[in-house]
C-alpha cells in the first residue's frame, strides 16, 4: 500500500508538472497566434529580424576590414623593424666615418705640426747659414 501510495503520489506530480508544461506552451501558443493575427505585430518582428540581419553584415564587414588593417599594422610594423635596422647599420657606419676622419686629422694636425717644426728648423738654419756667410763675407772684405 505504502508504494502503491508512492506511486500515486508520482503520477499526481507527473500530472500536475504536465498541467504546468501544457499551460505554458498554451500561453506560447496563444502568443504566437496573436502575433501572426496582428500584421503590424509581425511586421514589426520582419523589420526587426531585417535590421538584425543588416546589422550583423556591417558587423561582419566591419571585422573584415579590422582583420585587413591588422595585416597591414603587421607588415608595416615589420618593415619598421627592418628600416630601424638599417638606419641602426647607418648610425655605425656614420659613427665609424666620424672616427676615421678624425683620425686622419689628427694625423694631419700632426703632420702639420711637424711641417711648421721643419719650417722654423729651416728657417733657423737659413739665417745661421746667412749669418756666417755674412761674417765670412765680412772678414774676406776686411
Amino acid at each position: 500500500e505504502a508504494e502503491l501510495k508512492k506511486v500515486k503520489e508520482h503520477n499526481i506530480e507527473a500530472q500536475v508538472n504536465i498541467s504546468k508544461q501544457a499551460a505554458k506552451l498554451s500561453a506560447k501558443m496563444n502568443a504566437i497566434k496573436k502575433v501572426l493575427k496582428d500584421p503590424d505585430l509581425v511586421e514589426g518582428n520582419v523589420s526587426r529580424l531585417e535590421s538584425q540581419v543588416a546589422f550583423q553584415a556591417e558587423r561582419d564587414s566591419m571585422l573584415e576590414n579590422i582583420t585587413e588593417l591588422q595585416k597591414k599594422v603587421t607588415v608595416a610594423e615589420g618593415e619598421a623593424r627592418e628600416t630601424n635596422k638599417k638606419l641602426y647599420t647607418l648610425e655605425e657606419q656614420l659613427l665609424q666615418t666620424e672616427d676615421q676622419v678624425r683620425q686622419v686629422r689628427e694625423g694631419l694636425d700632426h703632420k702639420e705640426a711637424l711641417a711648421e717644426e721643419t719650417m722654423k728648423m729651416a728657417e733657423d738654419n737659413l739665417i745661421r747659414t746667412e749669418i756666417k756667410l755674412f761674417e765670412a763675407t765680412r772678414e774676406r772684405d776686411i
